[in-house]
Order: C-alpha cells, then sequence, then structure tokens
C-alpha cells in the first residue's frame, strides 16, 4: 500500500505546482476544491487562488496536470473511489449522510522549499481538520 500512496502523494504535488505555475499562482496560494452532492455522483473539482475562483477542472484535467496524460481511463476510476472513501469514511466520522454538506481542499504547505501536498476537510463550511495527503489517504488506497 505504501507504493500506491506515494505515487498518488507525489502526483498531488505535481498537479498543484503545475496549476501554480499554468495559472501564475503562488505555489502556498493554489488550492483545488472537492465537492461531492451525493455518494452516486462524479466529484466536482475547482481551483483557486487562496479563496479567489479560477476555473472549474475535472479529474482527467487533474490528472493531465500530474504528468498521467494517457493514463486517464485507469487512473480516473482510482481517483474517484480514493475521493468517495474520503467523503464515506469523514462522513461516518461526523455522524452524517450528507455528503454536500462536506468539502476538501487540497494544497501545498510550503516548509523550507519543501513541498507537502496536504488535505484539508470542511463540515458545513466549519474548517475540521488539515492533515498530509499520505495520511488521507492511508484508509482510502
Amino acid at each position: 500500500m505504501k507504493e500506491v500512496r506515494d505515487v498518488v502523494v507525489e502526483a498531488c504535488n505535481n498537479v498543484l505546482l503545475n496549476y501554480a505555475k499554468n495559472k501564475q499562482i503562488e505555489n502556498d496560494k493554489v488550492n483545488i476544491r472537492i465537492d461531492l452532492q451525493s455518494m452516486k455522483d462524479k466529484p466536482v473539482l475547482a481551483v483557486f487562488n487562496e479563496s479567489k475562483f479560477i476555473e472549474p477542472c475535472t479529474i482527467k484535467d487533474i490528472i493531465h496536470a500530474g504528468g498521467g496524460i494517457g493514463l486517464s481511463m485507469f487512473l480516473g476510476g482510482t481517483i474517484r473511489n480514493i475521493i468517495k472513501d474520503i467523503f464515506s469514511q469523514t462522513l461516518k466520522q461526523l455522524e452524517s449522510k450528507e455528503s454536500k454538506d462536506l468539502f476538501l481542499l487540497l494544497y501545498l504547505k510550503v516548509a523550507d522549499g519543501y513541498f507537502e501536498p496536504m488535505l484539508a476537510i470542511y463540515f458545513k463550511k466549519e474548517f475540521i481538520t488539515a492533515l498530509p495527503v499520505s495520511e488521507a489517504i492511508t484508509g482510502a488506497v
């Protein structure tokens, strides 16, 4: 499982750095918001410069930004499953069934020139927690 986790962490890092570069956003200000209206729906993603909306994006866009061109069909399902697992586990912990009350924020924590992809969890627009992607996906892969 560690191998999959490492690949996902590296891909998240590449996605965020590439969006920052391509959209001319500072590395520590690029955010990707992930929403899920219901557990049966596809995730809805959008790129932000801090809290300023830049553009919507798809999982395919995310895969391409991470360098996975040509792997969209294979990786797309895996990414959707990871996102749904994180939503499911979080909703269970919060004792809620409303996925539309929850959203995730993927961002880079920058310290001493080192980038660590982080995942913040918000419920009913309130910050719940933030943790490294490597920890967030441990139970999801």
